[in-house]
């Protein structure tokens, strides 16, 4: 009796060469114990980005938004990467910006559009009021947009004899509930704005009026908010989470993550952390020099995305509803697009000389969808299709026509989610003995 155990994740893409051998497979760098993340695209290119360093992401319409430090403008895109138009222009009058680093869109906390797939590409006017906002470090300031580019407000830390244009509203940096200085990173949560401030997250109104700082950190750039947390990372290599809760007088520290060694492959540390992202559903994803890991709302480590070996300088990191993860390098003209497809275990077993056993499961579950069960003959025949259950575990016995060696057959299973069309596992075959 030969028994095949493969573990593979189910965005692998159709047409990868399967591997020999019967042992598991070790979960590797991309693949966690819930999803593998699978790199399907860019957005963007040399020809529009120069220095992509922000991302954000519109969970109504998938529009991206990367801002390019080299240009001093962001660029706008739809979902499926196609340039829609510029934000801002260089400089530091009205509408301008000097040196864009975070972005952020807003609203951020709405219910999916396509809760089984990704967004539709928006069309027309949306009733929904919408912002970019973008932290402009050599500007000194957080400016506001609305997706076409029209200005709509700005924060400004410097005085008005050196800026003395592009703010409606002004608050040094040195004054009792200052704006940053030069800004990295910018979020919104419902009426309240949160920002990296020296050692400090520091918490605004939705009108620029300082209300609370948090607990003093270890040199937060970037900032993240999900529920009643607040997610910040440091220049110690840390990453902070701190409560929402400010009734002591400031967003106190609950918890870090990392060591604070520089360690690009132990899972939950950091080679330097970069930036943090949260997902609608709680999910965070903070991203280092190497790779971007992936943690539950507890802070429990779920996966990895391992970043190309010639990235170089990884700046952002944003997240759509549906778990596509977009990824900006300093030396990188565009995002990187990464997908997430369930984890799914497959076993072979050869039973007898005419039957063969196809059992195994799939994680999260997916209900309705199928596993495939081909025979390799000249090409390959699919010869039965399971439909999974609500546990999407299963076991199915097939008996071949005759005795006869040499029969091959491998199985598959076809992620049904709209945005990894056309996408599978394809398992090692096993071969009758």
């Amino acid at each position: 009796m030969r028994t095949a155990l493969i573990t593979l994740a189910a965005v692998l893409a159709l047409g990868l060469g399967a591997s020999t051998g019967s042992t598991r497979r070790q979960i590797v760098d991309g693949k966690g114990p819930g999803f593998r993340y699978t790199l399907v695209g860019r957005i963007g290119g040399p020809e529009t980005i120069e220095n992509a360093n922000g991302v954000a992401v519109d969970q109504l319409c998938g529009d991206v938004y990367i801002s390019d430090k080299g240009r001093g403008v962001v660029d706008r895109f739809d979902l499926n990467g196609k340039f829609l138009n510029v934000i801002g222009h260089p400089g530091r009058d009205r509408g301008g910006i000097g040196s864009p680093y975070g972005l952020f869109f807003t609203p951020a906390n709405i219910p999916p559009v396509n809760p089984e797939g990704a967004p539709p590409v928006c069309k027309g006017v949306s009733t929904l009021v919408k912002h970019i906002w973008v932290a402009d470090q050599a500007a000194g300031r957080i400016s506001i947009f609305e997706p076409d580019g029209t200005w709509e407000g700005g924060w400004c830390s410097s005085p008005a004899a050196l800026q003395p244009d592009g703010c409606t509203v002004r608050r040094g940096s040195g004054s009792t509930g200052g704006f940053p200085a030069g800004p990295t990173d910018v979020w919104v949560a419902g009426d309240t704005v949160f920002a990296p401030f020296g050692r400090l997250i520091r918490e605004y109104d939705a009108s620029g009026n300082y209300f609370v700082d948090s607990a003093p950190l270890n040199g937060p750039t970037s900032a993240a908010v999900v529920g009643g947390e607040l997610w910040a990372s440091e220049v110690n290599g840390k990453v902070a989470q701190l409560s929402l809760d400010a009734s002591s007088g400031r967003l106190p520290l609950v918890h870090e993550l990392g060591s604070g060694q520089y360690d690009g492959k132990t899972p939950g540390n950091f080679a330097g952390v970069r930036a943090v992202a949260t997902a609608p559903n709680g999910t965070v994803y903070v991203l280092d020099s190497t790779r971007v890991q992936v943690f539950a709302p507890s802070g429990q480590y779920l996966s990895t995305i391992k970043l190309p070996a010639n990235f170089g300088g990884p700046s952002d990191v944003a997240v759509r509803y549906d778990g596509t993860v977009y990824v900006t390098g300093a030396d990188r003209p565009g995002a990187l697009v990464y997908s997430p497809g369930p984890l799914v275990t497959l076993r072979l077993k050869q039973i007898g000389s005419r039957r063969i056993e196809l059992s195994g499961s799939v994680r999260p579950g997916h209900a309705g969808a199928r596993i495939e069960l081909q025979q390799v003959q000249a090409g390959y025949v699919t010869i039965a299709k399971l439909r999974l259950g609500r546990s999407s575990t299963f076991r199915f016995v097939r008996t071949v026509p005759r005795p006869h060696a040499g029969y091959a057959f491998r199985a598959f299973f076809r992620d049904p989610h709209p945005y990894h069309a056309n996408r599978a596992s394809r398992l090692e075959q096993i071969t009758l003995k």
